[in-house]
């Protein structure tokens, strides 16, 4: 607030909290409406109101305000539910917003104890808990351990089930679209308790929000009107007036300048939008929500959606393209379909291919993102959060960066399981959506895939992540016998990313070498050299294992006439000394030297049936001439012969800017080698990775919800 706003409001407030009786409603509106725009400018404001909140909550319980706030806020639903026609006040407005506050609060003190939770909200006043005696404390334990009929019965239930059918029965206009997204933001804010213990899900650990929300009995229609405002975010049809502007960015003279101009900066965001990312956020969290280990009705809901009932898929596929790398919590609706779903990749793949492969170029944006920026909030849309704010912002993006990286690199391995889906994208020659380094000009959406996929590899490797690189191997594996016309840009990327790999594991292999002829001898401790040797040697089995998925895409990407990978092939050729080096490297004398070398054979054979054939022609001595014979090989075809060394001039992109004919000739069925299979307690991930995510989109926008500013108080989270 304002100074002048403040000097006013808080004796006032300050009062109601310290009063016996109870306020007057009519009055407590009026100052709601005096105040609304002050305390609804934004919703990050809670850190710096928890101070205050600290002060006042513990005043108001006592004496029963937040039990009379929650009917306050019962009584003006049930109000504007009838009579919507001229939407909601503005003290209907503030008053949700208020109650955000004090459900974050009661969350955050209670760290996720339902019992404490449900003490502190339901206290009742003085005299009527004198009235009752022990019966209140019955009720909050009945509450908190499970008793369904009890927790029916509270003003807290009450008000999450009111606010549901708010949802449903209050129709979306640009005079109700402010309470909308109020209303979904309070009860996201229910469901947040999530934040405050592990993932287990067991008896001590129960978020009653959301298990309710998920046994009402109205929850099929509250989530087909989630899903039927994501679709109009997509197709940008939701009210963008009224704005909402951060925390002091509001003034006369800009409400007059929007007026005439477009008011939209980073500074303000429109409530459809704010609406439309709420929504998203939402269906998130109760989808993801115990995700392998109990039923989730919501789940299921959108497992058995079908193209039009509720919503066409063209409609979700359209929110996907548009708002998935700057919303990335989409990414878990967008699993669900794609994995739990039975219809609905097979039908978008024949109705809606194009709009289909404009997602997976959204998913390879948002891949692409996370694994070059180390502030993956930089790419939201220009946005940036306050000053004051801008260190624990970029903490959160960072700490949310590995998670969204390990979702796309899943739903990227989803997507290589379908071979049609490799087809289109072998087929669609496209302009890249973000910028790449050193390449200008048109490439097809399937190399566009290996780049990504490529330079994820790399900076898993980097950060020594070995799940990931496990997930995005057999991506390049899947595809491998669709890249054809591969481009020089892409060619490079590909090899240098199978040297930075034998690179990694020749040095993990001289070091097992070492360290097995001196560590027994300096540590004087068998036990602690037996456990670090064993703890080396098997990374250095992960990494083989790795290693040879990638020598078997890339080898498969050089096999067949049909191909046209010449590029490919020339690059190879030209790094083939540094591979076989790898080969004959010391660290290789070591119980995995095997492995390596079987792992290594197929490419150094094709790779030397090139060098015979191409020391074969005497004039040779152009990179243009040796592309002409891989050429002339690649349509011939052959078999492999006995390799020989031979240095070959390097190939310039200018050479092979131009991009070779896309038309993708019939492929002969093959399985898949590489199928993903869902964990049997998927909520581990899942969890974590939707408010991690929340966590980092949040501190982009204005109005966006600080959860935290230190994730490591956040139980949902893995310690290590």
């Amino acid at each position: 607030m304002g100074g002048a706003s403040t000097k006013e409001a808080l004796p006032y407030f300050t009062s109601l909290a310290n009063d016996e009786t109870e306020p007057d409603e009519k009055e407590f509106a009026d100052h709601l409406t005096r105040y609304k725009a002050d305390l609804c400018s934004g919703a990050e404001l809670y850190v710096s109101l928890l101070p205050a909140l600290q002060e006042l909550v513990p005043l108001c319980a006592p004496k029963g305000r937040i039990l009379w706030l929650i009917r306050f806020c019962l009584h003006r639903i049930e109000q504007v539910t009838c009579n919507y026609s001229q939407g909601p006040d503005d003290a209907f407005t503030a008053a949700i917003h208020i109650m955000q506050f004090v459900v974050r609060y009661a969350h955050t003190t209670s760290s996720g104890d339902a019992t404490r939770f449900l003490e502190i909200i339901s206290v009742s006043a003085p005299t009527e808990a004198r009235g009752s005696g022990g019966d209140l404390e019955d009720h909050v334990d009945g509450c908190a351990g499970g008793d369904d009929s009890q927790w029916a019965n509270h003003e807290a239930h009450k008000l999450c089930v009111a606010l549901m059918d708010f949802c449903v029965a209050v129709p979306l206009t640009q005079h109700t679209v402010e309470a909308h997204a109020e209303v979904v933001t309070l009860l996201l804010c229910m469901n947040s308790s999530a934040l405050y213990h592990d993932t287990s899900l067991d008896g001590g650990n129960r978020d009653f929000f959301t298990e309710l929300m998920l046994s009402y009995k109205g929850l099929s229609d509250f989530l087909v009107a989630l899903l039927q405002r994501l679709g109009s975010w997509g197709a940008g049809s939701l009210p963008q007036t009224p704005l909402l502007y951060r925390q002091g960015q509001q003034s006369a003279f800009r409400a007059f300048y929007n007026m005439f101009f477009d008011g939209s900066n980073r500074e303000s965001i429109g409530c459809g939008a704010y609406l439309g990312r709420r929504s998203a956020q939402l269906l998130a969290v109760l989808v993801a929500y115990g995700k392998g280990y109990r039923p989730n009705p919501t789940l299921e809901f959108l497992a058995g959606i079908t193209d039009g009932a509720p919503i066409a898929y063209g409609l979700l596929l359209n929110v996907f393209t548009t708002h998935l790398s700057t919303c990335p919590v989409l990414c878990i609706v967008l699993y669900v379909l794609l994995y739990d779903n039975p219809s609905f990749i097979h039908t978008v793949t024949t109705t809606y291919s194009k709009e289909l492969l404009e997602v997976l170029q959204a998913v390879l944006h948002l891949c692409h993102v996370v694994t070059v920026r180390d502030d993956p909030a930089g790419a939201f849309e220009g946005f940036a959060p306050p000053e004051a704010s801008t260190a624990a912002a970029q903490h959160v993006s960072r700490f949310a960066s590995p998670f969204i990286g390990c979702m796309t690199a899943t739903l990227l391995l989803i997507f290589s399981q379908d071979q049609v889906v490799n087809k289109h994208m072998s087929e669609l020659v496209i302009s890249p959506p973000f910028k790449m380094e050193r390449f200008t000009g048109m490439l097809s959406l399937l190399s566009l895939y290996v780049i990504v996929v490529a330079r994820a590899i790399v900076r898993a490797l980097n950060d020594k992540s070995e799940l990931l690189v496990s997930i995005l191997i057999p991506c390049l594996v899947n595809v491998s016998p669709f890249v054809r016309n591969i481009e020089v840009y892409t060619s490079q990327r590909l090899v240098q990313l199978l040297l930075l790999v034998q690179r990694k594991l020749r040095r993990l292999l001289e070091l097992y070498v070492e360290q097995g002829n001196s560590t027994d001898v300096v540590s004087g401790n068998p036990d602690v050299a037996k456990e670090e040797r064993n703890r080396k040697c098997g990374e250095i089995a992960v990494l083989v294992r790795q290693f040879s998925g990638l020598v078997e895409a890339l080898d498969g990407m050089v096999k067949g006439g049909d191909r046209h990978n010449d590029s490919l092939v020339y690059e190879f050729l030209y790094h083939r000394l540094r591979i076989e080096e790898g080969v004959h490297s010391k660290g290789l004398m070591s119980p995995f030297s095997k492995a390596v070398h079987r792992a290594l054979q197929p490419l150094l054979k094709t790779m030397g049936f090139y060098v015979t054939e191409i020391a074969s022609f005497t004039s040779s001595e152009t990179s243009r001439d040796v592309l002409a014979v891989i050429r002339r090989v690649m349509q011939e075809g052959g078999s492999s012969a006995s390799s020989h060394h031979q240095s070959f001039p390097r190939a310039t992109e200018a050479s092979e800017s131009k991009l070779m004919s896309t038309q993708c000739t019939s492929l002969k069925s093959r399985d898949i080698a590489f199928l993903y299979e869902e964990s049997v307690q998927s909520y581990d991930f899942f969890g974590p990775f939707v408010w991690a995510t929340l966590l980092g989109e949040e501190t982009a926008y204005p109005g966006g919800i600080s959860w935290t500013t230190d994730v490591s108080t956040l139980s949902i989270f893995p310690s290590s």
